[in-house]
């Protein structure tokens, strides 16, 4: 994310269909669904890296974490070209847990 004067990041989300883009103005991450993949972009250094899911959360799990999103809806609709949609809490953000093995 790129930081104002103020030192806030700002950045920019993408959603079409089954893949997310996100970024700024010298990172990018492309969400696959489809392909189950994960692509980080590096637009300063001109490189990239793909990712598999599996292998995204075997590194998580292995590193002892486990992730529990809880997105909190504000209860706002709005339809925006035709698509009904649905605010949520930005301060929602996902918690990160140590994995307790059993």
């Amino acid at each position: 994310m790129s930081k104002t004067p103020a030192g806030e990041r700002t950045g920019k989300h993408y959603i079409k269909g089954r893949k997310t883009i996100a970024g700024d103005g010298s990172t990018v991450t492309v969400m696959d669904l489809d392909a189950q993949t994960g692509t980080a972009i590096d637009k300063t250094k001109k490189t990239y890296s793909v990712k598999a899911f599996s292998e995204l959360v075997g590194k998580s799990a292995a590193a002892g974490i486990s992730i529990h999103p809880d997105v909190k809806r504000t209860g706002r609709h709005k339809n925006i070209n035709g698509f009904d949609t649905v605010a949520r809490d930005p301060d929602a953000l996902p918690e990160l847990e140590p994995a307790v093995e059993s």
